[in-house]
């Protein structure tokens, strides 16, 4: 079942969390290549939908350690198994699937944050997710 954004919904189901968010700073390896499992329902998609993300991504070689860094942020256009979140990207057209794992998104602190490669201020998102990317673009581990 692919689900669609069709408007706002009360934000549950997910824990709160106050750490600050998307630093893009320092540079651990990622030491596990298990895949983890998505752990999400369709009825905690359907409260994604609309709903304004920030995500940090640390792209990995092939020894896991982190290659590269890039935040994106948007609004969740749809979310399903196949597409995992689908997010269209703030300020333009372009449409980014990215993988999701529950245990990786948090609710955002109301705040600014500040993307650190280009300066941009993103204005109090609902959620903030970091992950790990491997070289084929598939989720390998939350970045800690």
């Amino acid at each position: 079942m692919i689900i669609y954004n069709t408007g706002s919904s009360p934000i549950t189901n997910f824990a709160e969390d106050k750490e600050a968010a998307m630093s893009g700073t320092g540079s651990n390896p990622v030491t596990s290549f298990e895949k983890p499992k998505s752990g999400w329902t369709e009825d905690q998609a359907r409260i994604l939908l609309g709903k304004h993300i920030l995500v940090g991504i640390a792209h990995c070689g092939p020894e896991g350690k982190i290659v590269s860094r890039e935040q994106i942020h948007g609004i969740i256009e749809r979310a399903n198994p196949q597409e995992s979140l689908v997010i269209k990207l703030h300020g333009s057209d372009t449409i980014r699937a990215i993988p999701l794992d529950v245990s990786t998104l948090k609710m955002a602190r109301s705040d600014d944050y500040r993307l650190t490669s280009t300066g941009e201020i993103v204005k109090d998102p609902d959620y903030t997710m970091r992950i790990a990317l491997n070289q084929k673009g598939e989720m390998i581990k939350s970045v800690d």
